[in-house]
């Protein structure tokens, strides 16, 4: 039988183990509705969850265990390290941190190496990244090589900024940015909108291309055909109607 551990630490719930459903929904009603997940020190403790209110999570990080850097990163600048080591990470960070910084250190083997960040959440990740590394700073239009979805992501990346810039200083949005939601979603729609836009515009060229070359072939086809009726002697019988 599976069983899992809950370990409480500093206001925060540390899960380990396989979770059933109806346990993780008991757990979480413990907590207050401002409870977050966070998939980063989850990873740090080696846990299948870590949640808990935003300060405690905060008072956590501080002394979370630091994660082991492979030997690719070892030669990196002392921030990035730093920020491989103790800073908040996600799928989307962890790509854009790889893209800028031109290595395959911090995605996991297996893991999403495309992963754009979908919503409030992740961009934090992805700009608190950037703001610690003046190196990924400066390179931050490669990751618009990585997808169109991260490419839309960096040509919108100064409204996004203002925009939850703008949420965060309403101190009813202390942990809400709908507007800043709202605006990835539609980055990524479009990013998805074009992308299908150019899949079909390619496969309506190929699609010709196909055509042109299927009607060419016919007309050669066509000069090909014997008669239909072969010469006395050449055959007894009628010939098929042409070359197949």
């Amino acid at each position: 039988m599976e069983t899992y551990s809950v370990e409480m630490r500093d206001g925060s719930t540390i899960l380990r183990g396989s979770v059933p459903i109806n346990h993780f929904a008991s757990l979480a009603k413990t907590g207050s509705p401002d409870d977050v997940i966070d998939i980063d020190l989850a990873r740090r403790f080696n846990a299948n969850f870590v949640f808990g209110h935003p300060k405690d999570i905060e008072a956590l990080r501080k002394i979370a265990p630091h994660i082991r850097i492979p030997a690719a990163g070892r030669n990196l600048s002392p921030e990035a390290i730093h920020w491989l080591e103790t800073g908040e990470r996600g799928s989307s960070s962890n790509a854009l941190f790889d893209a800028a910084m031109q290595c395959s250190v911090a995605v996991d083997v297996g893991r999403d190496k495309c992963a754009q960040p979908h919503d409030p959440a992740d961009f934090v990740r992805c700009r608190s990244m950037v703001n610690a590394i003046p190196a990924a700073r400066a390179e931050l239009s490669r990751a618009a090589t990585v997808s169109p979805q991260w490419a839309r992501v960096v040509e919108r990346c100064d409204v996004l900024c203002s925009t939850l810039d703008s949420e965060m200083a309403k101190p009813e949005n202390s942990h809400r940015a709908h507007a800043t939601y709202a605006l990835l979603q539609k980055i990524v729609d479009e990013a998805q909108l074009l992308r299908g836009l150019c899949v079909r515009a390619k496969r309506r060229t190929e699609t010709g291309i196909h055509g042109r070359f299927r009607a060419a072939y016919a007309v050669r086809e066509q000069h090909m055909r014997l008669p239909a009726t072969l010469p006395r002697g050449v055959a007894g019988r009628r010939s098929p109607v042409g070359l197949r």
